[in-house]
Order: structure tokens, then sequence, then C-alpha cells
């Protein structure tokens, strides 16, 4: 029998890449105007480094528009309305797949095919990827 806690560890969170984005979103949402890396790292008190990092990512992925130049800055690419947490995850976390059975050298758990909490848990994280596909950004602000 594997103890429940061995389960709950295999189950990922959100990463730290995912959280920053979707709060640059909002921001950048609720200001409806270009705002700068600068502007950003002050209100968000996100480390300039990893913030570009994650605005570029969130640029390659057409989420922002990148305006360069002395007053350059980020802008929203769609309406709040149409991105979704769940394109957030996506782009960051590479797909959306919580429940991760393996153990700490990447080996798949010998009880997969007939544990009965996996099946509850894979409930729930459907549960929970619907509510993500179902909430926009415009909705967290």
């Amino acid at each position: 029998m594997i103890p429940l806690w061995y389960h709950l560890s295999m189950i990922r969170s959100i990463n730290k890449e995912t959280d920053v984005a979707i709060m640059v979103l909002q921001y950048i949402a609720r200001k409806k105007e270009l705002v700068s890396v600068t502007e950003l790292t002050k209100k968000l008190k996100v480390q300039r480094p990893f913030l570009r990092k994650v605005l570029q990512i969130l640029a390659k992925s057409n989420v922002l528009k990148s305006i360069k130049g002395k007053n350059g800055g980020f802008i929203l690419e769609k309406d709040p309305e149409e991105i979704s947490i769940f394109d957030i995850v996506k782009i960051f976390q590479n797909g959306f797949e919580f429940l991760n059975c393996v153990d700490e050298n990447g080996k798949e758990c010998i009880l997969i095919k007939t544990c009965k909490l996996r099946q509850k848990l894979l409930k729930l994280e459907e549960m929970m990827k619907d509510e993500f596909v179902n909430t926009s950004i415009f909705e967290l602000i």
C-alpha cells in the first residue's frame, strides 16, 4: 500500500513563471495601456531578469505585444476575455498534467493501473482543468 502523502507529493503545482505571468497579465489588463518593464518590476516586486524572461515568453506566444525603444513596453495582444488561465499554464508548464505518478527516480508507480486514489485525483485534475479553461484574465481583474 502506497501512503497518501506519496500520492500528494506527485501532484505538481503552479510554477513561479505561471504565477508571475498571470500577475503581469492582470496588471496590464487593468491599465489598458503600454506598460514598461520598470513599472512592472516596481509594482509587482519581481526581479527584473526573471520578469523579462516571462515577458519574452508571453510575447513569443502572442499573448503580449512588445514595443521596443525608449518609450516601449508591453501591451496585451488579445482581449483579456480571450486569455484563459489554461492558456498560460500550457505556455509555462508544457501542458496541463498535475498528477505525475512517478517516484523520485522517474520510475512509474507499480500501482498506476489499479490505484483507486489515482482515479479520484484524475477526476479532480479534470475539474481543475475545466475551471482554468473557463477562467479568463478578465475575470481576475
